[in-house]
């Protein structure tokens, strides 16, 4: 291999495999062309299945050593020392802690170049902990001085430089999906439904989404119950851990409206492609916050269309191949859903057909790889000038 690759640095909080930042973040590492790019991994817990994965890719992935949610001296003391060591000419970092860290330590790392990667839109920041207010304040003051900020949405662009990010800098780079392992799949229908006791015949919504005021879980218990009304044998696959406490309140919710018997909670799971395939449509109810959900995007790529609110970029994801309703409107959502099995089998097959060709076509893994070596080349050569992308991944 030549002396002459660039050397990119990743930063992450941690390496959970159900994360999209850190999906993307292995994604681009292990996609990068090892004749011109020599990634490394850096991440505050050396934690998450994701760990393994990389490192069987031949990448070196070192901890930061972060010993409590408020220590923010030894992860700066460490990334700094083993960035004098790797000497990157790109540090890429995903997400607001990593973000702000990246770019406290460019004036002393000058010769590192700094990416930031953003991944939501509208977040109600006031539905969390006043730590991720703080955060995202700091990145808005600490804005200027990355090289470049990639979003993964133009939802997430025109968010972040409302708020105050300088628009020059901000590119949109959509996420990639990986449709070697998300296929249409039918031996996996009947196999997964009897392990849920769901009969096979039957019609099936899935979901995909952690528990998590974002998803907003109780529009999504108040479609289901004016769809079964109309529909008894309407049944939902939902997926996803999260927070104990608020699952607790979901499902007494669901008790409520007398819905329980029609959904599965199966929590958060590592074999998605199979209960994907288990379904017949998706389904994703967010309230706000999303910028390019890597569930859709999987969903459509195992050839199973979507129905989602209105919310980042899930219009323009789905695009013709999907439905779309406006956010919190469960009377909507219902007879999407409803109005999708209403179709004759082989039009709901042709729009899933048209749902992976639309994932291979504009979201595919290849082509976010290559739209992130081209924006690494551009920052590592052009010094001192911000890096944007055109919309066919060039850069401008």
């Amino acid at each position: 291999m030549s002396d002459n690759r660039i050397r990119v640095a990743f930063l992450a909080r941690s390496l959970e495999a159900t994360g999209g930042a850190e999906q993307q973040l292995a994604h681009i590492a292990l996609g990068l062309d090892p004749a011109l790019f020599e990634p490394r991994v850096y991440c505050f817990y050396e934690t998450g299945e994701l760990c393994r994965h990389i490192r069987a890719g031949g990448i070196r992935i070192e901890s930061l050593h972060k010993r409590s949610r408020w220590d923010l001296i030894e992860p700066a003391r460490q990334l700094r020392r083993k960035l004098q060591d790797f000497r990157p000419q790109i540090l890429h970092s995903f997400l607001g802690p990593p973000n702000v860290l990246a770019a406290l330590l460019k004036p002393i790392s000058p010769q590192t170049k700094v990416v930031w990667g953003v991944r939501a839109s509208d977040m109600k920041l006031e539905n969390y902990d006043w730590t991720r207010r703080a955060t995202f304040r700091a990145e808005v003051m600490l804005s200027r001085l990355p090289d470049a900020i990639v979003a993964n949405s133009e939802a997430g662009r025109l968010h972040v430089t409302a708020a105050g990010f300088p628009n020059g800098r901000v590119s949109v780079l959509p996420n990639g999906i990986d449709t070697r392992r998300f296929v249409p799949a039918d031996d996996a229908r009947n196999r997964v439904r009897e392990t849920l006791n769901i009969p096979k015949a039957a019609p099936v919504v899935g979901m995909i989404a952690r528990i998590d005021p974002q998803k907003d879980h109780f529009t999504f218990l108040r479609a289901v119950r004016r769809a079964v009304t109309r529909k008894p044998d309407l049944f939902f696959l939902c997926v996803g851990g999260g927070s104990d406490t608020l699952m607790e309140t979901i499902r007494q919710f669901a008790q409520q409206l007398g819905v329980e018997q029609n959904i599965r909670w199966v929590g958060e799971r590592r074999d998605i492609p199979d209960l994907i395939n288990a379904c017949d449509l998706m389904t994703l109810t967010s309230a706000y916050g999303e910028g390019f959900p890597n569930a859709i995007g999987e969903a459509m790529a195992c050839g199973r269309s979507c129905v989602v609110t209105d919310v980042g970029d899930c219009a323009s994801i789905v695009g013709d191949a999907g439905y779309v309703a406006a956010r919190g409107d469960d009377s909507a959502l219902a007879k999407l859903w409803l109005d999708f099995f209403q179709l004759a089998p082989i039009a709901r097959q042709e729009m899933g057909r048209q749902a992976r060709c639309r994932i291979e076509n504009h979201y595919s893994l290849e082509s976010m790889v290559r739209r992130s070596e081209g924006l690494y080349r551009s920052v590592a050569h052009l010094a001192g000038t911000p890096v944007l992308l055109d919309p066919s991944g060039s850069t401008l």
